[in-house]
C-alpha cells in the first residue's frame, strides 16, 4: 500500500480513501440543553466551553445536526442561539466553510463567526471557534427539524 499526491492510499491500482482525522477524533455535545426545542432564558455560553478551535459532533440529546435556519431567541437554554446560515455539505464536498448566526429577539443574525463543516458518511463534524461574545451557544437538532437543502 503506497500513499499519492491526492490524499488516497491505493492497493493493486485500487483506490482506498483515507477516513479524515475529524471523523474519528472529535469532542461531543450530548447535553439535552444545548438542543433547538430546549427553551427558556439561560445565558448558557459556549465562551468558557470553546476557546480554541477544535472539531465537534452533536449526539443524542443534543441533537445530530446544527440547524440551517433562524431559531428565533431563548433556545438551547441561550439568548443568542448559534445555527448554520447555508447548507450542509456533501461527503464528496469535504470540508466546507459556513457562516454561523447568533439571533435575537428582532435580528435572527446579529453576531457571525466562520466554522468548517464536513459530512463523515453518515453524521457531521464541526469545527467551532470561540462564540464573539455571551450569551451565545451552538445549537443541535434531531430529524424533527429538516435540513434545508
Amino acid at each position: 500500500i503506497q500513499g499519492n499526491s491526492s490524499g488516497c492510499v491505493s492497493s493493486n491500482n485500487s483506490a482506498l480513501v483515507e477516513t479524515p482525522l475529524e471523523c474519528v477524533s472529535y469532542s461531543v455535545f450530548n447535553q439535552a440543553d444545548r438542543h433547538w426545542t430546549s427553551t427558556g432564558l439561560g445565558t448558557f455560553c459556549d465562551q468558557d466551553v470553546i476557546t480554541e478551535p477544535g472539531w465537534y459532533r452533536f449526539m443524542g440529546s443534543a441533537g445530530i445536526f446544527m440547524p440551517n435556519s433562524c431559531l428565533g431567541d431563548a433556545k438551547c437554554n441561550t439568548e443568542m442561539p448559534g445555527w448554520v446560515n447555508g447548507s450542509h455539505p456533501s461527503v464528496a464536498e469535504g470540508n466546507v466553510t459556513r457562516t454561523v448566526c447568533f439571533g435575537l429577539p428582532l435580528s435572527c443574525c446579529s453576531a457571525t463567526t466562520e466554522i468548517e463543516i464536513r459530512n463523515c458518511s453518515g453524521f457531521y463534524v464541526y469545527k467551532l471557534v470561540e462564540v464573539p461574545s455571551c450569551p451565545m451557544r451552538y445549537c443541535g437538532a434531531h430529524g424533527e427539524y429538516v435540513l434545508k437543502e
